[in-house]
């Protein structure tokens, strides 16, 4: 079968769950992704924007892992990796895919504007939506306000697609995050801990969960209780 000869050694976080995502006032996107593979669902394309850290990238992969559970053959591509960009031709990358179940696109940003990628991204709308396999993007933007040149592919990526923008997440979501991020690396943050960390540094999440991982090695490192004192020394 042709399925079985595609490249399904695709990248993905353990982390990156439904169950372990914030929902915040997102809850209408969640749902919808993660119904995306069940037999009988109507919606077989769903487009995601949000601005960095709103955690596009952890949905898509989310919905990848859901994809594997339920014997689902499925791809995860982020088109602004280093590979990507190092790729001449899209049509390589792209060909035979909609011959998945699931496939999942992100950063589609990345090549907005860029001919071949736009002429494969094009290609690839149509014959997903013949196949009937489920296809999902993500982009800092909505897809009518994207730049995109083709207007073809502009016309299918604004018309076929269920569209969902992702907003931030409140404080109260910031601290939530926080604590599940440092719980899946077996760090204990205190409330005290972690209203510092959000009065002290950037609110941005891709910001905060890299700060956890800095504070998860150096607890790690130095055998020290993580602290507002022992965050004091890390400044």
């Amino acid at each position: 079968m042709v399925k079985q000869q595609l490249p399904l050694d695709l990248y993905l976080r353990d982390s990156a769950s439904f169950l372990n995502y914030v929902v915040g006032d997102n809850s209408e996107a969640c749902f919808a992704l993660e119904s995306l593979p069940d037999p009988g669902n109507r919606h077989r394309m769903i487009w995601l924007s949000g601005s960095p850290g709103t955690g596009k990238s952890h949905l898509l992969e989310a919905l990848c892992h859901r994809a594997l559970e339920m014997g689902l053959s499925v791809m995860y591509l982020s088109l602004d990796s280093e590979e990507m960009r190092a790729t001449d031709s899209a049509t390589n990358v792209l060909d035979g895919l909609e011959q998945l179940d699931v496939i999942c696109i992100d950063d589609i940003e990345a090549v907005a504007g860029v001919p071949h990628w736009e002429q494969a991204l094009f290609v690839l709308c149509e014959l997903a939506r013949n196949s009937g396999c489920a296809l999902a993007m993500a982009a800092d933007k909505p897809a009518n306000e994207l730049s995109i040149d083709l207007p073809d592919l502009k016309t299918r990526l604004a018309g076929w697609f269920l569209g969902y923008h992702l907003k931030p997440l409140a404080d109260a979501g910031k601290r939530e995050a926080l604590q599940r991020r440092a719980e899946n690396r077996g760090l204990h943050l205190d409330e005290d801990v972690v209203q510092y960390v959000l009065n002290r540094y950037p609110r941005d999440m891709h910001a905060l969960f890299e700060l956890v991982e800095r504070i998860d090695i150096a607890s790690m490192t130095h055998r020290r209780r993580v602290t507002i004192p022992f965050l004091r020394t890390l400044e």
